[in-house]
């Protein structure tokens, strides 16, 4: 008998051990009453360069961001949940670093482009607010890029949808240092407030 397609909730119980499998060296701080930030204690093959495009057509590349640290997530814009509510509490983190949020490019790149037009992409862009950088590319250009980042997704089927599936995918927050290197995840159910304090520590 065939096995059915993973779902969310499935996706969501496997997300920690996933990022521990990201690379030799990662490992878990145990903090009291909130989700653990996975951080990197050595070199940790994750990441790598990618040229996609913004919702306006321009070209842009990791090498745009060069002395800034990026903070990536990667998600899909009919997501009805997970993927604007975690952009929202990037925001709001952001909003807490205050002038040193300006050290730090937020960068959503998604991981539907079928769905996600250009077209698409400008109306969520809007949503979002000006901070947040939206980027796409050609389903091989993001197919690599997600292997780089050790990031697992899969489509399930959901009729209510458009084009009758949805994504089940791991959820974080990819941290980036100035210099391009991987610094570490935090998973998407951290709040703003610990947020804040983990983008300060691990990418400022």
């Amino acid at each position: 008998m065939e096995k059915p397609p993973p779902t969310r909730a499935q996706f969501a119980w496997t997300a920690t051990a996933l990022a521990m499998a990201l690379a030799v060296g990662i490992a878990i701080e145990v903090w009291p009453n909130r989700p653990q930030p996975v951080v990197t204690t050595g070199a940790a093959e994750v990441g790598g360069p990618f040229r996609l495009t913004d919702p306006m057509g321009r070209v842009v590349t990791d090498a745009d961001f060069r002395g800034r640290a990026m903070v990536i997530y990667f998600g899909w814009a009919n997501d009805g949940d997970m993927t604007p509510a975690a952009l929202q509490v990037l925001s709001a983190a952001l909003d807490r670093l205050g002038n040193q949020a300006g050290r730090i490019a937020p960068i959503f790149i998604t991981i539907d482009p079928d769905r996600d037009t250009a077209e698409k992409l400008r109306a969520f862009k809007a949503a979002l607010g000006p901070r947040i950088v939206v980027l796409r590319g050609t389903p091989d250009e993001i197919t690599t890029l997600t292997r780089a980042y050790k990031f697992h997704f899969t489509r399930v089927p959901d009729a209510a949808l458009p084009g009758g599936y949805s994504l089940a995918h791991v959820s974080f927050y990819y941290v980036i240092g100035i210099d391009g290197g991987f610094r570490g995840v935090v998973p998407h159910t951290t709040d703003a407030a610990a947020l804040a304090g983990e983008l300060a520590r691990l990418a400022l």
